[in-house]
């Protein structure tokens, strides 16, 4: 029996809480006003939804396009043309194919398939007996993993599943874990070195970025580490040492807000594709003049509550 198609397209994608902070996304404001930010948003809604790029060389898909943005044909090729000189979308697939899209819009959508392929490998009933060729590929991105590094994504420690009948409990005996040192899965020794890597060049600028990172990785919790691994199959060990290094920088420099990731794994989560070269930190995150930084309002309003209580900070 055949298994079920491979979904194509993304049903959210990730709109930053900073994006009407950046300088192109301002640029294009000034120009346009809230059609140009509008148009903007919808334009990523259906470039996400299409698996990653937006094609407006038909016609009738020009004007339906317009139609939903709510402006007319010209002022909407306007604004499509802005987006890209702004480098919102990338210029040279625009001219040469009038397709929308750009080089992190590409790198979130490989992050997603690459999730996608570990969970369609998770749920087939013995993954660990397939033939290397037969499993499925799912567009799974290579990166600097091997595929084996991208599918294989499980913890140290596995319970046992209960009441499986007297045979499974005869061979399985009392026990109710088992390491999966038992069982070969390549992810173990090359997935999480580069964790150890990343989690070194994190400890390295710690506490300047965050506190350090004390837990190893094969001590991370399961979504802390598969977390680690989704990033790490599209981003390489230099662009994630590169990012950390970048916001390092940004966060000891005043004259720029980045935000707060708490920690080692929240950075990789949120913060690896905000922070590495190409995408721009230094223009996202420069604070605007008069702009009060998270920071320093938590700052402000824990002093005001001190002087609430007669207490000078």
């Amino acid at each position: 029996m055949a298994g079920r198609p491979l979904k194509s397209g993304l049903d959210y994608f990730q709109h930053d809480t900073t994006m009407s902070h950046d300088e192109k996304v301002e640029a294009l404001e000034s120009e346009y006003g809230n059609d140009g930010y509008a148009t903007y948003c919808k334009l990523l809604e259906k470039i996400y939804c299409s698996d990653g790029q937006y094609c407006l060389n038909d016609p009738v898909k020009l004007l339906s396009a317009a139609k939903s943005c709510n402006v007319n044909k010209d002022r909407f090729l306007e604004i499509v043309d802005s987006c890209v000189n702004f480098g919102l979308f990338d210029l040279n697939i625009w001219q040469s194919e009038r397709r929308l899209t750009s080089e992190r819009i590409r790198r979130q959508i490989d992050i997603v398939h690459a999730e996608r392929g570990r969970d369609r490998v998770r749920k087939m009933p013995d993954s660990d007996n397939i033939p290397a060729g037969e499993l499925p590929d799912n567009n799974i991105p290579a990166g600097n993993c091997t595929e084996n590094e991208i599918i294989h994504t499980e913890k140290p420690h596995i319970r046992v599943e209960e009441s499986r009948g007297e045979e499974r409990r005869e061979k399985e005996g009392p026990q109710e874990f088992f390491h999966l040192s038992q069982k070969p899965i390549p992810i173990q020794n090359d997935g999480t070195s580069r964790i150890e890597h990343a989690r070194t060049a994190w400890n390295g600028l710690a506490p300047l970025i965050g506190p350090e990172c004390r837990l190893m990785a094969i001590q991370f919790k399961r979504d802390d580490l598969d977390d680690c691994l989704r990033i790490m199959s599209v981003y390489s060990d230099d662009e994630i040492a590169e990012a950390i290094q970048n916001y390092c920088n940004l966060k000891t420099d005043s004259e720029y807000d980045p935000p707060r990731y708490g920690g080692f794994v929240g950075f990789m989560r949120g913060g690896v594709e905000k922070f590495v070269t190409s995408a721009n930190p230094q223009d996202i995150f420069k604070k605007r003049k008069g702009f009060e930084t998270a920071a320093e309002r938590e700052d402000r309003e824990r002093a005001e509550a001190l002087r609430r209580l007669g207490v000078e900070p």
